[in-house]
């Protein structure tokens, strides 16, 4: 009986393995591109079962080759984002990509690392202020910008890299 059990886990596994080559697309080939090609650290965060999931593919990045950590968002918060260096990238892992902690540590991140990487990105329309993100990034030479809730409580929405601005047709 825990023979058959096993070998149906298994079989679950492998089929939903098979379903995410579906989903490897160009982000994922950006992704594993600016990782390969990074001169810093890799830095993974995450929260809950997410920062378990971060922990696993740091260890995993570190013990291959690459220089690697976990950072846990709320001791970024507390002091530790100092161990990260303009050359770093950071990999964000969340469910959503709106949990408080994340929300707080993005514009903290924007002094400190050089790519920001997360699951769910925002996109930004056609008519957004799209002409002067690109201003700022050709002025201070950045590939990212954060962008941030107009309301009261300027919250960070997301995220608009020169390669959403170029595959919106903005520029």
């Amino acid at each position: 009986m825990s023979v058959e059990r096993a070998k149906r886990v298994l079989k679950i596994e492998a089929d939903t393995i098979r379903c995410l080559m579906d989903k490897i697309d160009e982000n994922f080939e950006r992704a594993v591109e600016l990782i390969y090609h990074c001169r810093g650290k890799v830095v993974v965060m995450g929260v809950g079962k997410s920062g378990i999931i971060a922990k696993k593919i740091a260890s995993t990045l570190a013990s291959t080759g690459t220089p690697a950590f976990f950072l846990h968002p709320v001791e970024g918060m507390h002091g530790d984002l100092g161990m990260l260096a303009k050359e770093d990238i950071v990999v964000i892992l969340s469910n959503s990509g709106e949990t408080d902690e994340i929300s707080r540590i993005l514009p903290l991140l924007n002094r400190k690392a050089s790519e920001v990487m997360t699951r769910k990105p925002k996109r930004i329309e056609r008519d957004s202020l799209a002409a002067r993100a690109v201003q700022k990034m050709e002025e201070y030479s950045i590939t990212s910008l954060f962008v941030f809730n107009s309301g009261e409580d300027k919250t960070p929405v997301g995220i608009i890299h020169l390669h959403d601005l170029l595959k919106a047709g903005v520029i």
